[in-house]
């Protein structure tokens, strides 16, 4: 499809996403059949909101987690569900960050900076590319140029890499479905990358192809999956926070929510922390972050943690090389500790 078409789903009314949604899981699991289909779970919010959706139709469905590579907070949540199948990465976050470099800036981001730091007779086009915007043949295509901001990495001490995500959650992933002929559904959605919009443009919600993967929510907006947790009443890992009604402050109810959104006016749903999760060494999109950032929540959150990423991996040097604050202030730590959340009241 175009991204005109795909706005155009972004915009349907919820009850028709739904329904939408459920068609592509029936379609998938019909496909392949229900003891050969699995729903990747990571405890984040996209990923529980899947499970529930595919659930409630299948209620036999596996999940399958790479536990390890979640936050803590994420952790607990995959814990307290039933049906799971845990796996190992090859590498840990210490050994892949030693071994292939630092996830920062974005994974395009990251994957062009890794070639120009690593020259080959084989990257030697995609390198060009990078630098110039202008392919092989001539071609201007200036979204594949590195940013200016970005091209005093290529010389510095770190080293940046995007494999991270591919040695510790995709082949692992990958390595169990060919050994189980299991076929997943994927919790993510078009508007979360420039990356996950181009590959949903071209497979849709479902792809057959070899393996295949399925992506019902696909079309979804963050805004429908907070909409959808609030109204099924789903647990939430505490590293998002409370979601709560924007404007008002207040703590957001499953039936609020449907009466504002159906009969008064469209209800704007955030968290009052992350609004995204994952690995803790993950540093793809921070600089896009207001503070409190990952790492500033980090440091309240988890001290231990925090100075194990800033101090031991090394991420403090680099965080400073891009500029990016990893110290919370005063102000912070006033809003973390408490005195922030007590403005929320239930609706």
């Amino acid at each position: 499809m175009n991204i005109n078409e795909l706005k155009l789903l972004q915009n349907l009314d919820y009850e028709i996403k739904n329904l939408k949604t459920d068609l592509r899981v029936e379609e998938w699991v019909k496909y392949w059949g229900s003891n050969n289909v699995a729903v990747s779970l990571s405890g984040g919010l996209d990923s529980c909101v899947l499970l529930h959706k595919v659930r409630n139709l299948y209620p036999r469905t596996k999940a399958v987690s790479i536990k390890a590579i979640e936050c803590k907070e994420n952790q607990k949540i995959v814990e307290n569900i039933e049906n799971v199948v845990y796996l190992t990465s090859k590498y840990n976050q210490v050994q892949i960050l030693k071994k292939f470099g630092f996830p920062i800036c974005s994974k395009k981001t990251a994957k062009s900076i890794r070639r120009l730091q690593n020259p080959t007779a084989r990257n030697l086009k995609s390198r060009n590319l990078a630098l110039t915007g202008i392919t092989s043949d001539g071609r201007p295509s200036p979204r594949f140029k590195l940013p200016k901001k970005w091209l005093k990495l290529i010389d510095s001490p770190y080293k940046v890499s995007e494999q991270c995500c591919y040695y510790m959650k995709e082949k692992p992933l990958l390595d169990y479905a060919k050994d189980n002929d299991i076929h997943y559904f994927i919790g993510t959605k078009a508007e979360d990358s420039e990356t996950r919009q181009s590959s949903y443009l071209g497979t849709g919600c479902n792809s057959f192809s070899e393996n295949g993967n399925s992506n019902p929510l696909g079309f979804w907006t963050h805004q429908d999956v907070l909409r959808y947790i609030v109204e099924n009443n789903l647990p939430v890992s505490k590293i998002y926070g409370d979601i709560v009604e924007v404007g008002t402050k207040r703590i957001a109810t499953k039936l609020k929510v449907r009466l504002l959104a159906k009969y008064d006016r469209p209800i704007k749903l955030i968290t009052t922390k992350a609004s995204r999760s994952g690995c803790f060494i993950c540093g793809f999109g921070v600089h896009l972050e207001k503070q409190p950032n990952r790492f500033q929540r980090m440091e309240i959150d988890d001290p231990k943690l925090w100075d194990f990423a800033i101090n031991k991996l090394g991420y403090g040097k680099v965080l400073d090389f891009i500029n990016v604050p990893y110290m919370s202030n005063i102000d912070i730590k006033k809003d973390m500790n408490g005195e922030y959340y007590q403005q929320f009241k239930i609706i």
